[in-house]
């Protein structure tokens, strides 16, 4: 999992008597962003979806060769199994049963915390993260 963080502090809230009113007197607040990137775990586990051309791949042989990424070139129907044709990092097509090919299928996710704390304190930071991924 990668994750992107930043924050702006002393953001000014135009009309915060209006829209702040019920929470903070306030006009001044720290933001924080953050964006989450991970791989699909259902779509990694699954040994049978189709690959749509230009998918990306982790290539894992049976034969107990090196593990590589790859993008799908094609794909057909052999027999009960389907064949993906793989052009690897160095543009070396090879062909591989479908059942040794994860599908690298990225999630983005943002997150947006705000906190009217004017230490900008990185405790903040830590908990707001917490709550947000249920550390």
């Amino acid at each position: 999992m990668l994750f992107d963080q930043d924050f702006a502090e002393n953001f000014t809230i135009m009309l915060s008597f209006e829209i702040q009113s019920a929470h903070w007197i306030s006009k001044q607040v720290t933001i924080y962003v953050t964006i989450a990137q991970h791989l699909d775990k259902d779509c990694w586990k699954s040994t049978t979806s189709a690959l749509e051309k230009d998918s990306e791949v982790t290539v894992e042989p049976t034969d107990g060769s090196e593990k590589f990424w790859g993008r799908v070139v094609a794909s057909s129907a052999a027999g009960a199994s389907v064949v993906v044709e793989v052009v690897d990092g160095k543009g070396v097509k090879t062909t591989w049963p479908r059942a040794e090919l994860r599908h690298r299928r990225v999630v983005s996710v943002a997150h947006i915390t705000v906190s009217d704390d004017k230490n900008h304190d990185t405790w903040f930071v830590q908990e707001a993260m917490k709550r947000q991924w249920k550390w």
